[in-house]
């Protein structure tokens, strides 16, 4: 979800690239409205599921936030190699979060 917010909301760094080429093929409003979806349907899953690991979307927000930061103000968006290193380095972080939640 996070890497589908990068793709859609964040500003590119180039207008040339495999982000760039997406965004012209890929309806982003349509985009965004699924994320939308996606990410209410995992919160209410964890509230019932299991309600501690709610700390993960948490997480995912304040992260995200700060790699949109990390993203423009260092090369003035996103690119397709930042969209991956974002989805590589939330991977991590969020199975640390899982494993200090249990």
């Amino acid at each position: 979800i996070g890497a589908l917010y990068c793709f859609s909301a964040m500003p590119l760094a180039k207008e040339t690239g495999i982000a760039a080429f997406f965004r012209k093929v890929v309806d982003v409003k349509k985009l965004g409205i699924t994320v939308g979806v996606m990410a209410l349907l995992i919160v209410v899953l964890l509230c019932v599921w299991q309600p501690v690991l709610l700390a993960v979307p948490v997480v995912l927000l304040v992260a995200t936030f700060v790699y949109r930061v990390f993203c423009v103000r260092n090369f003035g968006g996103v690119s397709g190699d930042l969209i991956g290193a974002y989805v590589t380095s939330m991977e991590v972080l969020l199975w640390f979060v899982v494993l200090l939640c249990n």
